[in-house]
């Protein structure tokens, strides 16, 4: 009987820990999803030439997350070569939860 107790108490101790890992697991592998998405869109907007849309929803399979991007006021020169460097920071909403990136390079233009 005590050796049944025992069983018991153990097993429960092990299902909880799975229960747990798994939670940990499923969170890790949306944060990676996270990261992927909002490194795809900053290097898409490092491209673009002039900036239209300033926020969206990704294309499949990434359609339950929404960017969002917000520039900044102030505008970095590097006079030696003639590139102005426009900061900004790029918000990722998915399920509740929102993961923010600072990037110093969103917009490069040559001087005029």
């Amino acid at each position: 009987m005590i050796a049944i107790a025992i069983f018991g108490i153990v097993g429960i101790v092990c299902i909880q820990t799975y229960l747990m890992v798994i939670k940990q697991v499923k969170s890790v592998s949306d944060m990676e999803k996270v990261i992927i998405v909002a490194n795809s869109k900053i290097e898409e907007l490092k491209t673009e030439e002039e900036i239209e849309e300033k926020s969206g929803i990704f294309p499949e399979p990434f359609e339950n997350y929404e960017w969002e991007l917000k520039l900044s006021n102030k505008t970095i020169q590097d006079t030696e070569i003639g590139i102005v460097f426009t900061p900004f920071t790029l918000e990722i909403k998915w399920n509740g939860n929102s993961y923010s990136v600072i990037s110093p390079f969103v917009k490069s233009e040559k001087e005029k």
